[in-house]
């Protein structure tokens, strides 16, 4: 596993404050859990505080089919362990993405090591939406390997 690429919105020794923060938290909360938060922990931080945020916008107003808890939920826009969260106009999450690479400890232990962080990628990837679109289905032969 040693050297392996890996790409996600979290990497275990990312340097920024912010992320620093989020581990010592964790780490104080759950003294016995992993060495850094996974991927599924950070999801679950951001989701819950987006909720969070946008309830207290509508004052819990769930009427009308929760219109106006959605309608702040798709405008909410905050920061993160991992730096700012937005949402696109379908709704989906703007992020850094980090490029990591699986290393050692000293202690022996397995960890993502982060080579590359990519700000704010969207789901066309950062290209222009037209420009995303014209590269047509993606699948076995597309794009081509060559």
């Amino acid at each position: 596993m040693l050297g392996t690429p890996t790409s996600s919105p979290v990497s275990d020794n990312n340097s920024d404050p912010a992320w620093q923060q989020f581990v010592q938290t964790y780490k104080t909360k759950f003294p016995d859990g992993l060495s850094s938060p996974s991927i599924y922990a950070h999801g679950y931080y951001v989701n819950i505080k987006a909720a969070l945020l946008a309830l207290k916008q509508v004052n819990g107003d769930f009427s009308n089919g929760s219109q106006k808890f959605k309608e702040a939920l798709s405008n909410l826009q905050f920061d993160s362990p991992t730096d700012p969260i937005k949402l696109d106009k379908n709704r989906n999450v703007i992020a850094n993405i980090y490029l990591n690479e699986v290393d050692k400890r000293p202690d022996g232990s397995l960890y993502t090591r982060l080579i590359k962080t990519t700000t704010n990628v969207s789901q066309t990837l950062g290209m222009p939406e037209a420009d995303f679109h014209s590269l047509g289905l993606f699948g076995r032969d597309n794009p081509s390997c060559a």
